[in-house]
């Protein structure tokens, strides 16, 4: 199912009853030659391909998700670094002389609220970024899983791989 605008069934504003209906009588319902999408620009299509599924699509689309789960894993790698940075320059230590004579020097731990918080925002953009990366390695696998499934089925023959670990071909 495609749709073609963001004006759809799923998304409508009650109250467009009459601007629906106008957008109906932009061609007769008899004419032959009026497609479905003359009378109605807006409507959802079934049964037709998607507007990305053309032929060649499949290969870059799963370049696509492969690309940009490795930038995503960078981006989470670099920003857990950045988090522990952040945060080891939150937590300083400091000796402080001592108060009294023949004591050895206090030390002093301060914490900084503002490095804390950046290196939390920081943790949490990798973990975010690397969940990212995770789904879209899995999104290539189950695109290249299906396409291995296609390709024998069309071919009239069956396939040779198991389905799931530890089971029988089909």
């Amino acid at each position: 199912m495609t749709w073609p605008g963001a004006d759809n069934d799923l998304v409508r504003a009650p109250g467009r009853a009459e601007t629906d209906a106008a957008r109906c009588e932009q061609a007769p319902a008899d004419d032959p030659t009026a497609s479905g999408a003359a009378r109605y620009p807006f409507a959802p299509t079934f049964g037709s391909a998607a507007p990305d599924a053309v032929a060649g699509a499949e290969p870059l689309r799963r370049s696509r998700l492969l690309l940009r789960s490795f930038v995503a894993a960078v981006a989470g790698a670099l920003s857990a670094v950045a988090a522990v940075l952040l945060t080891r320059n939150g937590i300083r230590t400091d000796d402080f002389p001592p108060f009294l004579e023949g004591a050895t020097a206090t030390p002093i731990t301060r914490y900084s609220g503002p490095w804390l918080t950046a290196g939390a925002g920081a943790a949490l953009l990798a973990t975010l970024l690397l969940l990212c990366a995770a789904i879209d390695v899995i999104r290539w696998d189950d695109h290249r899983r299906q396409q291995r499934r296609s390709a024998p089925a069309m071919a009239g023959g069956a396939p040779s791989y198991p389905d799931v670990i530890g089971s029988t071909p089909l």
